[in-house]
């Protein structure tokens, strides 16, 4: 058997028979409103660390509240012992396995600024470790004003306790009012590989379909199936469609909808497929004029709600709730590939759910395969099957197709064509990168098990148009920084570059990042030839060989140490490099610092505490955004600001700061240096940084794959666009040959001239 290394994250494993919430939503709390008293003058059900010698108290405050006549005052007091005051409730979470919950309060937190208040939602599993927990860390409760806050989180199927309330993380204050804790029902999605098919077979095995070309009536014929997959799936909200087994059921249906010879066929196919999942859809041969008229119904009725998508992360939800009338935009209709029409509508009587589920769709196994038949990249219907599932929920869940140039209905067709004729479930992989590079995503990448697990010794980056060693290991005599590579195993090193950029998502210049580093990837043991010129323009040939090679040390060769006095009073540090203990441990030196850089040239590991030193009033980050889809086709809202607010700390910092980044700041790198620009806290110097921030969604594709992309909607705060751009450096700079081949970080230089000057400035 093969065994690779799984590149990336692990992918959430897919449990189709979930079913998102019932319209009913009902409180599961005791005396959520916090009206009911003890004969301690607190709210029965609930319990508190306060008023027990902690140094935190909780009373009753009858003139502040959002509703009835009372709320709960959690405060500090002098001398706290306990780190954190607290009021909380806690049940049982036997029935509530598997299901995703909605935690919302009405909460405000005092006129000062505090170390951190937020609600607080945990899991706890029956091996006593957490299955699920959030404190509103990133998010933390600041406005001295009612708010209503919302926490969502996912029940463990092994939890024993689920546990909600609201915090104060040492000084400050909070008050509480009219908590909810919803069951949303089963989640859609749960990181349960036991109990899911979708995990990688790397070996073909008896029920195969071998390769075979697609021909252009069959390109079609998918095409109309993936459109109204997408939409039945996850915009047609009836019992069926709810607990139909998706990947079953495309795996069984392509066959037939792929051999349909004319209109009439695949449109009977396209029937056989959908209308017991959705009754009330009509599918005709020929232009829409063609369908029968539709009447908005006057009945209340089921539609979707998605938060995101649900189960593709803590931050999304789906589920569906009851209106009360349908609007008529809830009727689409719509021209197919291969000569059809159809109407759809998106929503489900509640007065006909009962006629509305047959037998689960799917749930029989896989039409024609062997009994212990698993999806695999080494079967061509399964392939097929994953570039629809891919192309589909992109289609619709996507937050920034607004600002990116694809024509993506090309790509599916092309991605289906590659797909029959992939040879296996490797080459398949690369079928699924290049149908999600053109969506232009720093967090797009397919996750598969991968023979890649070495490296070569050496560093290099597009410097002025060349392939440029940066650093190499100690080992290696033959080649030096500041080389230019020419050639690798006799391609141009540019068509290298470019050949691995075709398969990266994300903005060129972050997709130049990555592949610089791919290129140097490959298998233990690889030999790899390498054309080299010096600086001298003498060429030469170099073979290296991939190993098991100390990156971290290569890569500390290009900079200072990971914290260090530069000169008096002058310090750097790294925050790629630097842990969260040794950051804690610099921090205490550089309250009295004159100047201060930070490289921020790569992703980070620690928190974000460290930015509240460095302002003296609250600050916000960019804008987190939440999509509220209304529709297919990433028709959504965004009003839900999950933006970071931050109160300023003691002791501050310097004002004379720098900061250096590059295109390998991504997504959480991004955030920060995104405060830092917004607020002005520095001044930033090197390149732009990746473009792409948000929340990630993860999805599990048949046959074991693993699709992320970006979820979230992110903005500057004043509304421009962040993806694809990133942050802009106040100062641009970068390497150049002649500095990495006399040892020079280039951008660090500028940077620490910077600090310097404004050091003395400030000193004089």
């Amino acid at each position: 058997m093969d065994v690779r290394l799984i590149s990336g994250l692990v992918c959430l494993a897919l449990i189709s028979a979930n079913a998102p919430a019932s319209a009913q939503e009902t409180n599961i709390l005791v005396n959520p409103s916090l009206e009911e008293l003890n004969e301690e003058g607190m709210p029965t059900g609930w319990f508190s660390n306060a008023n027990t010698g902690t140094g935190y108290e909780a009373e009753i405050d009858r003139n502040t509240q959002t509703e009835g006549a009372q709320s709960i005052h959690l405060f500090s007091v002098d001398d706290a012992e306990a780190a954190f005051g607290n009021i909380a409730q806690s049940l049982d979470a036997t029935a509530y396995r598997g299901h995703r919950l909605r935690l919302t309060a009405s909460a405000k937190a005092g006129a000062s600024a505090s170390q951190h208040t937020g609600l607080w939602f945990r899991v706890d599993k029956a091996d006593g470790s957490i299955g699920f927990f959030d404190n509103m860390r990133d998010r933390p409760i600041s406005e001295n004003e009612w708010q209503t806050y919302t926490v969502e989180g996912t029940v463990d199927p092994s939890a024993t306790r689920i546990t909600i309330g609201i915090l104060v993380l040492g000084e400050g204050e909070v008050w509480l009012d009219n908590v909810e804790l919803i069951d949303l029902g089963p989640d859609l999605t749960i990181v349960a590989d036991e109990q899911s098919q979708n995990v990688p077979r790397l070996e073909p095995m008896e029920g195969d379909v071998a390769a075979m070309p697609l021909g252009d009536r069959g390109v079609q014929n998918l095409a109309a199936f993936a459109r109204l997959y997408g939409l039945v799936r996850w915009f047609h909200p009836s019992d069926a469609a709810v607990n139909a087994n998706w990947d079953q059921l495309a795996i069984s249906s392509i066959p037939d909808i792929e051999r349909s010879s004319d209109p009439a066929e695949l449109a009977e196919a396209l029937r056989q497929v959908f209308m017991p999942l959705a009754p009330t859809l009509e599918i005709v041969v020929g232009s829409t004029d063609k369908l029968t008229d539709m009447a908005t119904p006057q009945d209340p009725a089921l539609e979707w709600q998605h938060l995101g998508l649900g189960g593709t992360g803590p931050a999304y939800s789906s589920q569906r709730v009851s209106v009360e009338r349908v609007d008529e935009s809830k009727i689409l209709t719509e021209e197919l590939p291969g000569g059809l029409s159809f109407r759809l509508p998106l929503y489900a009587l509640l007065n006909t759910r009962a006629q509305d589920a047959p037998a689960v769709a799917g749930a029989d196994g896989f039409v024609g395969k062997p009994e212990a038949w698993t999806p695999s990249g080494h079967d061509r219907t399964t392939r097929l099957a994953s570039v629809v599932t891919a192309w589909s929920l992109l289609s619709h869940f996507y937050p920034y197709w607004d600002v990116v140039d694809a024509d993506w209905d090309a790509s599916l067709q092309r991605a289906l064509v590659q797909a029959a004729e992939a040879v296996d479930d490797e080459e398949f992989h690369g079928v699924l990168k290049h149908l999600i590079a053109p969506i232009d995503d720093g967090h797009g990448v397919i996750v598969y098990p991968s023979d890649t697990n070495a490296w070569l010794p050496i560093d290099w980056a597009m410097i002025e148009g060349e392939l440029v060693v940066m650093a190499v290991a100690d080992e290696i005599a033959d080649i030096e920084p500041g080389m230019i590579v020419t050639a690798i195993n006799g391609t141009p090193a540019s068509q290298v570059i470019s050949d691995q950029m075709a398969q990266i998502s994300g903005s060129e210049h972050y997709s130049l990042f990555v592949a610089e580093r791919l290129s140097r990837y490959g298998m233990a043991g690889e030999k790899v030839e390498l054309t080299v010129s010096g600086m001298e323009g003498r060429s030469s040939t170099v073979t290296l060989t991939m190993g098991d090679y100390d990156r971290s040390a290569q890569f500390a060769k290009l900079r200072p140490e990971t914290f260090e006095e530069i000169e008096p009073g002058i310090f750097y540090f790294d925050l790629h490099r630097i842990s969260q203990p040794e950051l804690d441990e610099a921090l205490l030196q550089l309250a009295d610092a004159d100047g201060i850089v930070i490289d921020m040239r790569g992703y980070l590991r620690v928190r974000i505490d460290w930015i509240s030193q460095l302002t003296d009033q609250t600050i916000r980050s960019a804008k987190f955004l939440r999509p509220q889809f209304t529709g297919p086709d990433g028709e959504a809202i965004y009003d839900l600001d999950g933006s970071w607010t931050i109160a300023p700390t003691t002791p501050q910092f310097t004002e004379n700061i720098v900061f250096l980044t590059n295109a390998s700041a991504i997504s959480f790198a991004e955030s920060v240096l995104g405060t830092v620009k917004e607020n002005n806290l520095g001044t930033i110097v090197g390149a732009p940084t990746a473009g792409a921030n948000g929340n990630a969604s993860a999805y599990a594709l048949p046959g074991g794959y693993g699709l992320r992309y970006t979820g979230m909607l992110v903005l500057n705060r004043d509304d421009s666009q962040h993806h694809l751009i990133g942050v802009v450096p106040d100062v641009l700079a970068s390497p150049t040959r002649q500095g990495v081949a006399a040892g020079r970080d280039e951008v660090f230089e500028v940077g620490l001239r910077i600090v310097t000057e404004q050091a003395s400035e400030l000193a004089r």
